[in-house]
């Protein structure tokens, strides 16, 4: 034993010695018994007559408390000299290994020294708790023995050989990244083992941003992002230079995701933040301007696939406005869609603006084309950027622009909401398309229509140009009931109700009042008919009053 003794009871001493070896380096254990005699051996040190004294206060016998501030340090020094000498051993075994050997071997070691520690503890409690409070008090810079024991493993042994642990650790992640066989549990002791490791009065092993994290937050996260940016990084080298962005993406989605799995395997939970971060900061940040160019080719392509990757590539920005241009470019595409996929009337169209008698294809074909295409984008956006509100907003906002625009108005040579009059006239007139259609398969005309009614007034409810709708509907309305044309008046009655939740209460009184009326004219007609009936030296043909 290298070390001096603190007192006359040598054999004491290398006994505890003997013992603490065979835990800290062979990872033996220690009995009770053994534990109990060393607790009380070292507890009877401290309190003995001291052979010796510095200075002349100290000579004088009644005074204990210098007795024991002298007996006590060199106690503290000899143990934690020992300590040192044990792991100034293990640090030179240490740096002969690589590879799986060094890491198993210091996960071993740091376990066996965490143990150790507890003993330390217990067996010289009565040094932790009077001796060692005592110079704290006094204004030394001494540390409890748990303290000090997790400092001099990390001044002794984690310090000097971090560069050399870092690296073999990093080397075996990089193996798993390729494939090869490495076992999970083995690192995630080994990164449980970095963060036990908290020094907390070594200020240059801490971060003032972040939760204590020990030696793992140097030590392993930072070098573990970095590895993870320069794996992705030589991954994706030969894609840069080319226009396929959606190929990219897909490349660098696929790795990002393989990679965020990984980290939630072999990162601390407090860790996966700071990885999405950088891998957002590194590959994504960086090719922004890229994939906002290729957005509107994308949209046109129809590729949904694409839209959704794309998207929940930029939606991985949080606190960024990354997702706002692809919502413009999500409102431009509605709006060219709306427009583009109108149909425009031809020669072989009936001509716009119907007449009450005829149907209008063009009419039809045009009003379904566009409540399609709405209908379509509304899929698309359910499916690709995940019910999202701002693109929800960015999608009204979209129809109700097209809905008003002048390209629509020049689209169909007339004014869509005369059109879309012309439609409601269409399918609530009796024996209409849409009633056949529903009598065919077993089902209520009227709910068919009702529902129909409710999906087109959609349009109504968009455009900016809704008195034009309302005299057209008017006039179609008066029509219908003077020629005893409509599907039925109870259907009637509940599609006005529902124009009036859009507009006010007087906007459609005229419209009830037209309703009303037809009930009078029945009523009347009905009552002249029974009172002819009962007269009958009186000859009148039927009569109907409207």
């Amino acid at each position: 034993m290298t070390s001096s003794t603190p007192g006359s009871d040598t054999e004491l001493w290398n006994k505890l010695q003997m013992q603490l070896d065979g835990v800290l380096l062979k990872g033996e254990t220690m009995t009770s018994v053994d534990y109990i005699n060393f607790y009380s051996n070292v507890s009877a040190q401290l309190s003995r007559p001291a052979l010796r004294h510095r200075g002349r206060q100290a000579r004088n016998a009644g005074n204990t408390a210098l007795q024991m501030m002298d007996r006590g340090s060199r106690m503290y020094f000899w143990l934690t000299g020992y300590i040192i000498q044990s792991i100034q051993r293990l640090r030179q075994q240490m740096s002969a290994m690589e590879g799986t050997e060094l890491l198993k071997y210091y996960v071993e070691q740091w376990k066996n020294f965490v143990f150790v520690s507890k003993l330390v503890k217990g067996i010289f409690q009565t040094l932790d708790s009077q001796w060692i409070h005592m110079e704290i008090q006094y204004g030394s810079n001494y540390k409890p023995l748990s303290d000090t024991m997790v400092q001099l493993w990390y001044l002794q042994l984690f310090k000097p050989l971090s560069a050399h642990l870092t690296r073999n650790t990093i080397n075996l992640i990089d193996m798993r990244r390729n494939g090869q066989t490495v076992e999970d549990n083995f690192i995630k002791n080994l990164f449980n083992a970095y963060y036990e490791l908290r020094p907390e009065s070594i200020s240059e092993v801490n971060s003032v941003y972040r939760e204590p994290l020990g030696v793992y937050l140097k030590s392993y996260e930072g070098p573990y992002v970095q590895s993870a940016i320069r794996y992705l990084e030589e991954k994706t080298r030969h894609l840069l230079g080319k226009k396929d962005v959606c190929g990219y993406i897909k490349a660098i989605s696929s790795l990002i995701e393989v990679e965020e799995q990984q980290g939630n395997e072999l990162l601390l939970p407090a860790s996966e933040a700071e990885l999405r971060n950088m891998l957002n900061y590194s590959f994504i940040e960086s090719s922004v301007d890229r994939i906002y160019s290729a957005l509107p080719t994308i949209f046109d392509s129809g590729n949904r696939s694409d839209l959704k990757m794309i998207y929940r590539l930029l939606d991985r920005i949080r606190g960024l406005p990354r997702l706002v241009p692809m919502r413009k470019a999500f409102e431009d595409y509605i709006f060219r869609h709306i427009i583009d996929k109108s149909p425009a009337p031809t020669v072989n169209h009936d001509k716009v603006g119907v007449s009450a008698d005829t149907e209008a294809p063009y009419t039809s074909e045009f009003i379904d084309r566009i409540l399609a295409t709405m209908e379509q984008l509304e899929q698309l956006l359910s499916e690709c950027f995940d019910g999202n509100k701002s693109f929800v907003d960015g999608k009204e906002l979209a129809f109700r622009k097209a809905v008003n625009s002048t390209e629509l108005r020049n689209r169909c040579k007339s004014v869509p909401m005369r059109l879309l009059a012309e439609y409601c006239n269409l399918t609530l007139r009796a024996n209409n398309a849409t009633a056949r259609k529903a009598e065919a398969s077993s089902t209520d005309p009227e709910m068919t229509i009702m529902t129909e009614i409710r999906r087109v007034l959609r349009l109504y409810k968009l455009s900016k140009n809704r008195d034009e709708f309302l005299n057209h509907y008017e006039l179609h309305l008066a029509r219908r009931l003077l020629n005893e044309q409509t599907v039925s008046l109870e259907l009637e009655r509940t599609i006005v109700t529902m124009i009036g939740t859009t507009e006010s209460m007087e906007i459609t009184t005229k419209l009830k009042d037209m309703l009303t009326d037809i009930d009078t004219s029945h009523d009347m007609s009905r009552s002249f008919s029974l009172k002819i009936a009962e007269d009958k030296s009186v000859s009148v043909s039927d009569v109907y009053i409207k």
